[in-house]
């Protein structure tokens, strides 16, 4: 139910199930870093931001807005269409 998801990584060792999980089962926004985004196509569902500045300039922005229900939508038909719609029932 947050809002926004800050998901950093400082490994790059391919796709996190805590970034699926927020994509799919989440009603806000994903700020992620570059290597979160390692690996993997969700870069498009995401917001990216690397260094301090970029993560509070973002939170800062999207603090007071919200992705509308046809966007979440969207989201999920994406991810489903990457083959992220059934992760060991994690997803659905």
């Amino acid at each position: 139910e947050a809002h926004i998801n800050l998901l950093l990584t400082f490994q790059p060792t391919g796709i996190k199930l805590k970034l699926l999980n927020a994509l799919w089962k989440g009603q806000g926004h994903c700020i992620v870093n570059s290597h979160m985004l390692h690996g993997n196509s969700l870069g498009t569902l995401c917001h990216r931001a690397d260094t301090t500045q970029d993560i509070l300039a973002t939170i800062r922005r999207l603090a007071t807005v919200s992705p509308s229900a046809e966007e979440l939508t969207a989201r999920r038909k994406a991810m489903a269409e990457m083959g992220f719609n059934d992760i060991g029932g994690l997803v659905v």
